[in-house]
């Protein structure tokens, strides 16, 4: 048996099995070492019980601080800056209405918005944008979401990440299918980009490289101009004010496990960074230029592919870097990435001339394996598995490397534009 036909042989047997499969398989090789071993496979030969959140009294903390940050400003006419808070002028407006609540009922509204925000967006979202109906592969990403540690961690704490990308995701939809209500897409735009700021990095699927230039320069001088501007509602001070605290927070040191951003990941792994000579700002700047890297191939590989939706590859990189680069990003943002996973599988990989191939379903495996270790606290992993920044990153290289490979020889063997035959 030569080495032509073994190759042949193993490309059949590791072709064969649908898509779902090599999800499933992914989630289930992280399920071994990040659950059943450290809780039914201790040496003790007794069942271990994780605390996987650090719980707070009472449950909704993070929301009553939010709360009263709108209260001091509101109510008590003072400063929220002065404190720390670190949210948009906006913001305190936009929650002025939960202070005519209890922290009880805020706290139910936000759980029960939070919830439908993931469930619906992530199923919603791609038949929105082209009518394709939710598969298997949306149903395993929606459940083992609702099931993640990431979404216990956010509806604990009262955050409103997965209700900010609901907006994001709407906001899309109105601008690629209800193009007059131009108006109303960046409204909602802004209004995610208000309650968490980095939702801005997704400002880039606005750019449509079809319309040309000019055009593209329009648009995002009217999103970032209204963004600007919303900035600037309570007063320029706020304003200054609201820079200040930001800046204030991207120094601060605040490495835990819990923090799978690329600040948090360098400052708990000091020994990986060894060459920096202690001097930890090269390796956030190196890791930094490496994600954005990633996203502009993602970017500029695949931008003329989905000239009039929502392009897959980008809306996945735009996601990855909102959540590795800004300087905390606690693992209670993980949710926000369900919808684009979802969105990227039924567009970019299980689409193609013959079906997904061997590319495709190996990249399934590897970022399957990634996103489910994320599902799972870091209270039951090893030390070297605690930060969820490796896992985001092999996602974005994996997003990265489709974009390189499959859908460059996508794009070779369609058949051409009708401006393209015209020309030829």
């Amino acid at each position: 048996m030569n080495l032509r036909t073994l190759t042949s042989k193993f490309v059949r047997v590791f072709s064969a099995p649908p898509l779902e499969m090599w999800a499933l398989a992914g989630y289930l090789a992280a399920m071994a070492p990040f659950l059943i071993e450290p809780t039914f496979l201790d040496d003790s030969m007794v069942m271990r019980f994780f605390e996987t959140i650090s719980i707070r009294h009472p449950i909704g903390a993070d929301l009553g601080f939010t709360l009263g940050f709108s209260r001091l400003w509101f109510f008590g006419h003072q400063n929220p800056y002065l404190t720390t808070s670190a949210y948009t002028p906006l913001a305190f407006l936009l929650f002025v209405p939960f202070l005519y609540m209890s922290h009880y009922k805020a706290y139910k509204l936000i759980t029960i918005l939070t919830l439908s925000a993931l469930t619906l967006g992530a199923a919603a979202f791609p038949w929105l944008m082209n009518r394709k109906k939710p598969g298997a592969m949306a149903v395993f990403f929606i459940v083992t979401a609702l099931t993640s540690y990431g979404l216990q961690f956010e509806l604990e704490r009262g955050q409103f990440h997965s209700i900010t990308m609901a907006f994001v995701l709407f906001s899309l939809f109105l601008f690629y299918r209800h193009p007059k209500t131009r108006w109303l897409s960046f409204l909602f735009f802004t209004l995610a980009v208000q309650l968490k700021v980095y939702p801005l990095l997704f400002g880039i699927l606005f750019i449509q490289p079809s319309l040309g230039w000019k055009k593209n320069l329009v648009t995002t001088a009217e999103l970032g101009g209204i963004n600007l501007a919303a900035l600037f509602c309570l007063g320029p001070s706020m304003f200054v004010d609201f820079i200040q605290a930001n800046l204030r927070y991207a120094t601060a040191p605040n490495g835990w496990f819990g923090d799978h951003s690329v600040k948090s990941f360098v400052d708990t792994h000091k020994a990986l960074f060894a060459f920096a000579n202690g001097n930890p700002g090269i390796a956030y700047f190196g890791l930094g230029l490496l994600t954005v890297g990633m996203l502009a191939a993602v970017f500029f590989t695949t931008r003329k592919s989905y000239p009039a939706t929502v392009n897959p590859y980008v809306l996945l990189g735009c996601t990855l870097c909102a959540l590795l680069l800004p300087s905390i990003s606690n693992d209670y943002k993980l949710p926000i990435l369900t919808a684009p996973l979802i969105y990227f599988f039924s567009e970019a990989l299980s689409g193609g001339l013959n079906g997904p191939g061997l590319a495709a379903k190996a990249l399934t495996g590897i970022i399957s394996f990634a996103w489910s270790s994320t599902l799972f606290s870091y209270e039951l992993k090893p030390v070297d598995w605690k930060n969820n920044f490796p896992a985001l990153l092999v996602i974005l290289a994996a997003t990265t490397l489709a974009a390189l490979v499959i859908q460059k020889r996508r794009d070779a063997l369609a058949p051409p534009a009708r401006d393209e035959l015209r020309a030829s």
